[in-house]
Parts: C-alpha cells; structure tokens; sequence
C-alpha cells in the first residue's frame, strides 16, 4: 500500500504509465487528455492500464484519478490561455505541472506527516 501512494505522488508512473505502451493506452490523443471513465481503466486481469500497481486499494485508486482530473483540468486550463498549443504540447505542459504538483505534495505534506520531526522538516522544505 505505502509503495503505491509514493509511486503515485512521486514519478508520476501510476497515471502515465512506466512504459511507452501504457502510456499509450492511458491517453487520448486528444486536447492533451488522458482517459478516464469513473475511476480509472482496468485490463482483463483487474489491473490499473496506469502503471502496474498490484497491491492497490480504493484510496490509491481515488488518488490516481484525482490527478488524471487535474491533468485534464490543466490540459483545459492551457488550451483556453494557448489556444495554438496541438496536441502533444498540451500533453507535456500537463504533465509536467501535475508531476510537479504530486511531488510538492510528497515532499512537502506527505512525507513530513509521515515522519514528523523538526529536522526532516526543515530538509523537505529545504531540498523543496
């Protein structure tokens, strides 16, 4: 379970995938969006199509498809302010501002919350 949340929060894998085609079955090559249908999509085995997490749970889940909302929200958000941007570079620019998202809240709230002293504090908020 702790693997998942931090892999999650971290490189970003559990939305975008850990290799290039499940990277291309989370996306919808459209606007820059990533899919999604109610929480997230499954394959035939009941894994997550966003990374492979195998110890998941429903607070993983509901995480992994807030943050592919936020994508989405931030694809919109960069459409509407660029609207030359194609495809591809909504998708980046999306990427790279949620991935920036997940890891200021791994090193600034979570990890901190996590391990509560006044050292780690200072050095997540250092090294953020």
């Amino acid at each position: 379970m702790g693997f998942s949340v931090v892999k999650c929060q971290v490189d970003g894998s559990a939305i975008y995938g850990s290799n290039s085609s499940q990277l291309h079955e989370v996306r919808t090559y459209k606007e820059g969006k990533l899919k999604i249908a109610g929480l997230i999509q499954h394959d035939q085995e009941g894994l997550e199509k966003a990374g492979n997490i195998r110890n998941a749970w429903i607070g993983v889940s509901s995480l992994i498809a807030l943050f592919i909302l936020e994508h989405n929200a931030i694809c919109d958000a960069l459409k509407k302010e660029y609207p030359n941007l194609d495809d591809e570079n909504l998708y980046r620019h999306a990427r790279l501002v949620t991935s920036a998202v997940m890891a200021k809240i791994h090193t600034i709230d979570w990890t901190v919350q996590l391990l509560k002293t006044d050292t780690l504090l200072a050095g997540m908020r250092g090294n953020w």
